[in-house]
């Protein structure tokens, strides 16, 4: 079943294009490692503040690219904070009113 991941972040005033440019790179990168889309979001109320909701095919997957992109330690010169992860089970994929049933792994 394919695992969700949603990441929050704390920019640094000023590195916003920067994160953005790296976030951008390390999705790109991952969609051959197992990372089956993602959405990169930047708060209206506070533009420092980001949200990232990606699909990884596991979680294992997951921690394997970040290790071999080195995508945190691209990052960390770009954060005020350690990012904040939690990661959650897909239920259901839902796209313009669709229901969409997660994929089976």
């Amino acid at each position: 079943m394919v695992k969700a991941i949603i990441s929050r972040f704390k920019v640094k005033k000023g590195k916003e294009s920067d994160f953005e440019k790296i976030v951008k790179g390390a999705v790109k990168a991952s969609s051959k490692k197992g990372n089956e889309g993602a959405v990169l979001m930047r708060s209206v109320d506070d533009p420092s503040s980001y949200a990232m909701v990606s699909y990884w095919q596991s979680r294992q997957k997951w921690e394997s690219f970040m290790k071999e992109f080195g995508t945190n330690e691209k990052l960390k010169p770009c954060l005020q904070a350690d990012p904040v992860r939690e990661w959650h089970e897909t239920v259901a994929r839902l796209q313009f009113g669709k229901f969409l049933a997660p994929k089976k792994r």
